[in-house]
């Protein structure tokens, strides 16, 4: 009779230890950054003995905008099972297309385990801000692009197209954003002295003595800005810490007054020619003209 019972008894044990049941762990101390344009999530693995890992997976759950879970509907995104102490799970934004909200300005994620179709309740959840829109950003100027989202110098207008030419206007925005949270200049409180400009920043560039317009009232706000005119607007921003002079191949299409500077930001990194080629009458994209903004911030910032 003991003999029976002992072994009806290991027979329930064997089969409740090997589908794991209601004792299969919660993933533990959960957390989520960004890198490019993916989420990545980390936890501390709390099993890792499934005897079988492939049909042993890890399920995240998603939720943006205070919307439902993507569980609450049926979905969740499966990543495969590993037995490290510590688990990474990389998440492309693209991959969260359908399992929350097109515009999203947030996300929540949690993670739980499935075993062979038995599930261990989910982790604390964890949450973050989604990506910026940068439309149209070209692959290396994405880095420096979350540096100037994180900076606060983007201006509002400029998030259509990161590809098209800067306006002055825009660019103004940022020279005089840049220069006061790198401690180089602060020109609060000037009326705008221009008609055509939206905004006060094209005053506040000319009171610090980077930018001027083209007559008492009129800045040109919305005409491209040319290379050569980048170039002397980040030099005068910067004055004598610029002290190097690069000589740069095509330097006599470039106007008399825009010379000089165009040597001085070549030398000091901040801009740069194709070639030997400097296109001083060329146009500056968005997404360039913000790239110098961060050279410029990491390099002169006053700290």
């Amino acid at each position: 009779m003991k003999k029976k019972l002992f072994g009806i008894l290991a027979l329930c044990l064997s089969l409740t230890g090997s589908v794991y049941g209601a004792s299969i762990k919660t993933p533990a101390h959960l957390t989520v950054t960004t890198a490019e344009d993916s989420y990545v999530l980390k936890f501390d693995n709390t099993e890792r003995s499934f005897k079988n890992v492939t049909q042993a997976a890890f399920e995240v759950d998603v939720m943006s905008n205070c919307s439902l879970w993507s569980s609450g509907r049926g979905k969740v995104l499966t990543k495969p099972y590993d037995t490290a102490e510590t688990i990474s799970i990389t998440i492309p934004q693209d991959e969260l297309k359908g399992f929350a909200d097109d515009e999203a300005t947030g996300y929540k994620f949690r993670v739980r385990y499935d075993f062979s179709g038995q599930e261990s309740a989910f982790s604390s959840e964890v949450s973050i801000g989604s990506f910026p829109s940068f439309k149209n950003a070209s692959p290396w100027a994405r880095e420096a692009l979350y540096v100037a989202q994180d900076l606060h110098i983007i201006p509002q207008t400029a998030l259509n197209d990161m590809t098209r030419s800067v306006t002055r206007e825009e660019l103004a925005e940022m020279l005089v954003k840049t220069a006061e949270i790198a401690g180089l200049g602060r020109a609060h409180g000037h009326d705008s002295l221009y008609t055509d400009a939206a905004t006060d920043y094209p005053s506040q560039a000319q009171a610090l003595g980077i930018m001027t317009g083209y007559g008492p009232q009129y800045f040109a706000a919305a005409s491209p800005l040319t290379r050569e005119d980048m170039a002397v607007s980040t030099a005068r921003l910067l004055g004598d810490k610029l002290q190097g002079s690069a000589v740069v191949g095509d330097s006599n299409l470039a106007s008399p007054y825009a010379k000089d500077a165009i040597g001085k930001v070549v030398s000091a990194g901040l801009m740069s020619e194709s070639g030997s080629v400097f296109n001083p009458k060329g146009t500056v994209s968005v997404q360039e003209a913000l790239l110098v903004m961060v050279r410029l911030y990491d390099g002169y910032q006053i700290k």
